[in-house]
């Protein structure tokens, strides 16, 4: 509640309350969860070294429990944070990393996604037509799954 209303120090001061907890239970997973939240506050704030840190340790724990989707959505704020901050070839690496894992989950929703985010890397480094094919294969997975929400992002893009 408190991220939603922009209350970033307090959602931070329950969400480490709740990694304590996940940590004395020795509850791996619930210990990802909060940790990630905890990048997404820090992402908010724009703190983004201490948000790739939580999204790193996250990540690690994720790869720990073999917890795939955990893997996706860590792996996914880490790219959007290397391209926020101008690293666009560890944006592309980390991009390239995801499809392979939202191919083996059969998640074309979230590959549609990932496709922009590439198309928009390629964008910012001025290949433009690249950024296009991107564009444009996320338009192809929107329309055969029926997202108009994804279709609609990909027409912004374009």
């Amino acid at each position: 509640m408190y991220y939603s209303k922009g209350d970033y120090d307090k959602a931070l001061d329950y969400l480490r309350s709740s990694l304590a907890i996940y940590e004395e239970l020795g509850d791996k997973g619930g210990m990802g969860s909060s940790l990630g939240n905890i990048g997404n506050v820090h992402t908010e704030k724009r703190d983004l070294d201490t948000a790739l840190d939580y999204y790193g340790r996250s990540l690690a724990i994720s790869e720990e429990l073999g917890d795939t989707s955990g893997i996706g959505e860590s792996l996914g704020n880490i790219g959007v944070l290397y391209y926020w901050k101008g690293e666009q070839d560890k944006a592309l690496d980390i991009y390239t990393r995801i499809i392979k894992i939202f191919d083996e989950l059969g998640d074309n929703h979230s590959k549609g996604i990932i496709l922009n985010n590439i198309g928009l890397v390629y964008w910012k480094i001025g290949d433009f037509d690249k950024a296009l094919d991107y564009y444009n294969c996320s338009v192809k997975i929107s329309e055969d799954i029926g997202d108009k929400s994804g279709l609609g992002d990909s027409f912004i893009f374009i």
